[in-house]
């Protein structure tokens, strides 16, 4: 795979993310966890067949109805709890009707569901998946009736050109691309975001992340290490490392001078991007709120600057 494919499939840069859509009529603002929905909404790369796995949604209120099963929020005598697909005209395509479980006073855990294929007319019981093609679409997001949330994403098609075997290449496009963000796991960072190979293949990259503070190496990650990329979008995780007996890097390493720190990337060898990050009166400096209080283990993000 040559290297300018790579820099197209990696688009691995921060950008304010304005998908969430929150509607509500008595100050309750569920929310779905965005690293969940990441995470969970999958497009088969050769039949462009969409499914979404498991979810985290917060903030939902109590479900009108009371539940037989642990799961009170279920399309069968529980709460309604469900997303409608739409494309970029606008058209229904399908409707997810969700099984969700309470984890805590705060959090309901989506981990099945029912399809209704709006193309069938019907609801269906063979599959658990909505064929679609390349085009925008929104998957909106409902409880007891009210929209709030929505999500909007994109398919795109690599038409294979070969003769005697052609394989399409169905990809997800959208918050994938250009989310990254700064956790913090067990008190120490890590650098997280989402890569993939978007030729269909399963490619093995060095990525190496270095923080910078005036030019200075304040961490980085393992300078030898090499990650495997599918099709698929996958969530990865980089220690940060202090230079000095490659300790871990903690929020307080980090905040304890105020000041601009560059936090760049590289990937094979050649830098690939850069992000800004301030750190003011000893905290970070949070300029995009957009994703606040919607993941928990999301403790910054920003834009690319570079």
């Amino acid at each position: 795979m040559k290297l300018n494919a790579v820099y197209a499939m990696l688009l691995i840069v921060v950008s304010i993310v304005l998908s969430q859509t929150i509607v509500s009529e008595e100050n309750i603002t569920p929310r779905v966890d965005h690293v969940s929905l990441l995470n969970g909404l999958n497009l088969d790369h050769q039949t462009g067949n969409l499914s979404i796995d498991d979810l985290i949604i917060t903030s939902l209120p109590e479900p009108s109805k009371e539940s037989k099963s642990k799961f009170v929020y279920n399309p069968d005598d529980g709460g309604e709890l469900y997303a409608i697909l739409t494309n970029g005209r606008g058209k229904v395509i399908g409707r997810f009707d969700f099984f969700a479980e309470k984890k805590s006073t705060d959090s309901w855990e989506v981990e099945d569901y029912k399809l209704t294929q709006k193309v069938l007319g019907k609801r269906v019981t063979d599959r658990n998946y909505v064929n679609i093609k390349k085009g925008d679409y929104k998957l909106i997001f409902y409880a007891e009736g009210r929209e709030f949330y929505a999500f909007p994403f994109q398919v795109d098609l690599k038409q294979d050109k070969d003769p005697i075997s052609p394989e399409d290449i169905h990809t997800l496009e959208g918050d994938w691309n250009n989310l990254g963000y700064l956790g913090n796991t067990n008190q120490n960072l890590t650098w997280n975001t989402w890569l993939r190979d978007k030729n269909g293949d399963k490619e093995v990259i060095n990525t190496y992340i270095e923080l910078l503070h005036d030019d200075k190496l304040i961490a980085s990650s393992d300078k030898n290490a090499t990650y495997t990329i599918t099709p698929k979008w996958t969530l990865f995780s980089f220690n940060l490392n202090l230079p000095e007996r490659n300790n871990p890097l903690t929020l307080k390493d980090l905040t304890q001078k105020d000041g601009v720190y560059n936090l760049r990337i590289t990937i094979d060898g050649n830098r690939y991007a850069q992000w800004r990050i301030e750190v003011e009166n000893g905290k970070l400096i949070q300029k995009d709120i957009s994703l606040k209080d919607v993941s928990s283990n999301l403790l910054w993000h920003s834009k690319v600057t570079d």
